[in-house]
């Protein structure tokens, strides 16, 4: 880890991160430089620091902090010469359809950029299938906190919200698996029994979730001694004219039978049912349950949201480099995970639940 001095004028100096300056200089921060004093006797380090030539020590606001250039020599600077940087966010609550709402999965891998929404801030992102069985690895690119392209695999495991490894800034592309079951369409069929004795009109009501006017009842004009056959052949007709009825369902049938289909594969429907009867007919025998004759089966979806572990803008050696930690105002339980190499594997993961109210202070040393 390189660790760079930076000031802006009104702001306490802050040291970050190498990867992590051309942010702050967007934002007015600028390096800071060593000088020389007027009596070019003494090397000049901000923050009050300058090294004494003649003294050969190290001072800090004029205070010798070491007693020869021998022992400076001799200090470890990771240990010996820190700074405290105070780094604060307001979470949004988590949520596991913040990033991408649930997409349908298909018979074959896919990639999405688009639809996808960035994390409120760096954090890790989470992924969720809505079936048991579902399987397969959900790739999500994106940035780190310092704008650095990263990558993360996560597993998918069933229904379970499985959470990442490491924080994203924001999210460019998810690049989803294949499907793991196969979507189903429902179908139901009734069958017409009795032969009519006296004109009038049959009766059909149609229960369905999610269908506008369901249960719908349907009027059928039938004649005198039309068959199964016939009665069937005019309630497909009706149906197939029906704007409530066609807007979910494809209308078929042959012979005795009257089929309703689900224009596209989705959760089995267990109140899914077509009655038919006499209305002011006369002949036909009640059949008042249909047959579910293909449940229907829902396509696999994954949805992506957001976890409780966040980014730290700098990489920190040790646990012990965390000085305090402050969730709305009192000390949070929260744990460090870290990372050598990694920026965004320096994740604080948060004891305490966000709402996007709560304030978040971690004081740190780098």
């Amino acid at each position: 880890m390189t660790l760079v001095l930076m000031q802006k004028t009104g702001e306490t100096d802050i040291l970050v991160d190498s990867t992590n300056v051309t942010p702050h200089e967007a934002l007015g921060w600028r390096r800071a430089r060593i000088g020389i004093s007027a009596d070019g006797q003494s090397l000049i380090i901000p923050r009050g620091t300058y090294i004494d030539f003649v003294d050969g020590a190290l001072k800090l606001d004029g205070v010798q902090m070491v007693s020869s250039a021998a022992e400076l020599n001799e200090m470890n600077t990771d240990q010996d010469m820190v700074a405290t940087v105070h780094y604060q966010i307001t979470p949004a609550a988590v949520s596991a359809v913040s990033v991408m709402a649930a997409q349908n999965l298909s018979g074959d891998a896919q990639t999405r950029t688009s639809g996808l929404t960035d994390p409120d801030v760096p954090r890790t992102v989470t992924v969720k299938g809505s079936v048991a069985e579902i399987t397969g690895d959900v790739v999500v690119t994106g940035t780190n906190i310092s704008n650095a392209p990263i990558s993360d695999t996560i597993a998918l495991n069933g229904t379970t919200e499985v959470e990442g490894l490491v924080a994203f800034k924001t999210v460019t592309q998810v690049d989803l698996p294949a499907q793991t079951t196969t979507p189903v369409a429902q179908v139901e069929t009734a069958t017409v029994v009795g032969t009519v004795t006296g004109s009038g009109n049959a009766s059909v009501v149609i229960t369905a979730a999610g269908m506008t006017g369901s249960p719908k009842t349907k009027s059928v004009a039938v004649l005198e001694n039309d068959t199964a056959s016939d009665v069937a052949g005019k309630i497909r007709t009706a149906l197939g004219l029906d704007a409530d009825v066609i807007a979910r369902f494809a209308v078929s049938g042959a012979t005795d039978k009257v089929i309703l289909t689900r224009l596209a594969p989705a959760a089995n429907d267990a109140t899914l049912n077509i009655s038919v009867d006499n209305g002011t007919c006369t002949g036909l025998t009640t059949a008042g349950t249909s047959a579910n004759t293909t449940a229907g089966v829902p396509p696999d979806t994954v949805s992506m949201g957001v976890g409780k572990k966040f980014s730290i803008p700098h990489i920190i050696a040790n646990t012990t480099l965390l000085q305090e930690k402050i969730f709305d105002g009192s000390d949070d339980n929260g744990t460090l995970a870290l990372d050598a190499d990694e920026l965004e594997k320096n994740l604080f993961s948060l004891d305490g639940t966000p709402d996007g109210e709560k304030v978040l202070d971690l004081y740190y040393l780098v």
